[in-house]
């Protein structure tokens, strides 16, 4: 039998412990702070491979004299200029989007981060992924390109899948 790992049944936060509530947890940070942190990781590494002449950064700040601080995730420098992206990984299960359709959540996720980060005048981009693994519209569309351009695509495609499926199923304890 398969049971939430906190086995109790509110939420330390006080929602009711539901499957997919560990996904989108305010309590439970620090897990959704390294999937994401590990995604990032593994994008870039690919990224790094796929474009050799380019150079490519992880946590690169926007502008050195931001006094907010904010940081993309990745940077790309290379013909045409430098492209700022920026990773979510969002849950569509989350009870505060389970009414709309995955892809709209996906891609009301985008354009939070597009008005984000507008002000900084950069070429930027996000990166939008769903714990399970669905990509935004755009997101798709720069991985089949990655896809094309990375000689192990089909490592990269197990390795994402992995990682999503271990932090995904991470809060659950197996019970005989």
């Amino acid at each position: 039998m398969l049971l939430g790992g906190d086995q109790e049944p509110i939420c330390p936060c006080g929602i009711e412990n539901t499957p997919f509530h560990a996904e989108s947890c305010r309590t439970r940070q620090r897990g959704t702070a390294t999937r994401h942190d590990t995604i990032r990781g593994v994008l870039a590494r690919a990224m790094r491979v796929a474009y050799p002449s380019r150079t490519i950064k992880e946590e690169p700040p926007f502008d050195s004299r931001d006094p907010t601080g904010h940081r993309a995730d990745i940077s790309v420098l290379g013909p045409p200029g430098e492209t700022f992206y920026d990773l979510t990984v969002v849950s569509v299960h989350a009870s505060s989007v389970k009414a709309r359709p995955p892809l709209q959540v996906l891609d009301e996720a985008a354009k939070a981060k597009i008005a984000k980060y507008r002000a900084h005048g950069k070429d930027f981009f996000p990166l939008v992924l769903s714990v399970g693994g669905l990509c935004e519209l755009k997101t798709a569309k720069f991985y089949r390109d990655l896809q094309k351009n990375y000689v192990g695509s089909n490592f990269l495609d197990g390795q994402l899948s992995t990682l999503l499926t271990r932090y995904r199923t991470r809060p659950y304890l197996l019970l005989n």
